[in-house]
């Protein structure tokens, strides 16, 4: 679990040191333009999906999951010259192009880090042990929030982009360190590959039950050893139509459309708020470095004292369903008073709220389907979805891009009404899915 804390650690400060500066970025373009950029950066991600899953379909986790954070740091060493050597007056093409391809940058990064997790782990390993992973996480994130919000004020926030690279390199050495633990090798030995390819197909816990451990030496905790074998090739469309076809992952994806698009309402009023209210490009930076500052404060203390207790009383269902009781408030809040000192609130108890319950909630649910589902499907969700929800949300902002800021609450409440039943659901289908795998008879 450690190594998992440092994986988490690396990449969730990666994410915090980025994330200011694509905000900038997103306003040095145009905050009138966002709408039109998350369309791009669904695009971007519709590309990257396919290949990703036939990364997937070839490769062990232990070798594509540091490939595509090598891919990663070579994009952003490129963007680094590109902003640095580029006139500030010539900049807003390239900061509209930064600005979608932070996004799906952060996005894939931290899907590819829950996946492996929920790979590694049973239903009831992951009710214990995500939220104290996601702690490591929210140290990380401080940590990159604060590396922001010090270099901002000294340098040129360019320059963040190296901390960066250098946060995913530490998180590919912390990947390697943790398939070491878990005794993931890249390749099958050859009198193995067949029995250990027979079970690749098989719900998590069938798989546990054969004898598979003669194969490889592992305890109850470690990954299953079939884990290694590359799984069956599919291509990316036959992905996405498995995700329809199963109405428990389709309930993720209603709780991942009201989530981003909520999300995306907020983040356009925010961009609004800040733009009307603070002129500097300087304080707006360190504006949104506080807001995660903040953010990964709370998160920290509740993780480390709060967040399994709160699991375990309120079930992984309600649990998942606190954040849009806070997503219905925030928006109340909002269309009453649009201030920035009450945008920075509603940032931050929707944020850590999410990230200290809902998110370890929401990987739960996970555990209890097939692995392929875990890294194709699940790939799926994380991030078309995502930003298909993104996307959606630009959109209809749009239409409300007129009215007085906090008019968006009109859409943004009942969707998160259906998003809170469709939580309370899936919490119960994940018990009784997680019920069958521990009794198969």
């Amino acid at each position: 679990m450690s190594w998992g804390c440092a994986y988490f650690f690396c990449i969730l400060a990666a994410n915090y040191a980025l994330r200011p500066l694509r905000d900038e970025m997103g306003v040095i373009g145009g905050t009138d333009e966002i709408p039109r950029l998350f369309m791009f950066t669904l695009a971007g991600t519709v590309v990257l999906t396919p290949l990703f899953s036939m990364l997937v379909s070839r490769l062990s986790r232990r070798r594509f999951i540091p490939l595509l954070y090598r891919f990663f740091q070579v994009t952003l060493l490129g963007f680094f010259l590109m902003i640095w050597t580029q006139p500030k007056e010539q900049l807003v093409h390239v900061a509209q192009v930064f600005f979608v391809w932070a996004s799906v940058l952060n996005i894939f990064a931290v899907s590819v880090f829950w996946s492996f997790m929920a790979d590694l782990f049973s239903s009831e390993q992951g009710k214990r042990l995500f939220g104290l992973i996601g702690f490591g996480g929210t140290i990380g994130a401080l940590f990159g929030s604060s590396i922001a919000t010090l270099l901002a004020r000294q340098v040129e926030p360019v320059f963040l982009l190296i901390a960066v690279i250098l946060l995913l390199e530490a998180a590919i050495r912390s990947v390697h360190r943790l398939a070491g633990v878990f005794g993931l090798r890249t390749q099958a030995p050859q009198s193995e590959t067949y029995a250990v390819a027979a079970l690749a197909d098989l719900e998590p816990t069938h798989r546990e039950a054969r004898p598979v451990e003669l194969v490889y030496a592992s305890t109850p905790e470690k990954a299953s050893p079939s884990a290694e074998v590359p799984l069956r090739t599919d291509n990316a469309l036959t992905a996405l139509l498995r995700t329809f076809a199963s109405p428990y992952l389709s309930g993720i994806v209603v709780c991942m459309i009201a989530y981003t698009i909520s999300s995306s309402f907020l983040y356009l009023d925010q961009s609004r708020i800040v733009g009307a209210q603070i002129a500097d490009s300087g304080q707006r930076t360190v504006y949104f470095a506080r807001i995660d500052l903040y953010v990964n404060a709370i998160s920290l203390v509740v993780q480390a004292l709060l967040t399994a207790r709160i699991i375990a009383a309120l079930g992984v269902g309600w649990s998942h369903a606190l954040l849009p009781i806070v997503t219905i408030a925030g928006f109340a809040g909002l269309w009453w008073s649009p201030s920035v000192a009450l945008l920075l609130w509603v940032q931050v108890l929707r944020k850590a709220g999410d990230y200290a319950v809902a998110k370890p909630a929401r990987e739960v649910l996970f555990t209890v389907i097939r692995r392929e589902e875990k890294y194709k499907s699940k790939s799926w969700i994380d991030t078309f979805m995502y930003r298909a929800g993104d996307a959606l949300g630009g959109g209809a902002y749009w239409l409300f891009q007129d009215a007085r800021i906090g008019t968006s609450s009109v859409l943004v409440i009942p969707l998160s009404a259906i998003w809170w039943i469709a939580a309370i659901l899936l919490g119960r289908r994940q018990r009784q899915l997680a019920a069958a795998h521990q009794n198969p008879d």
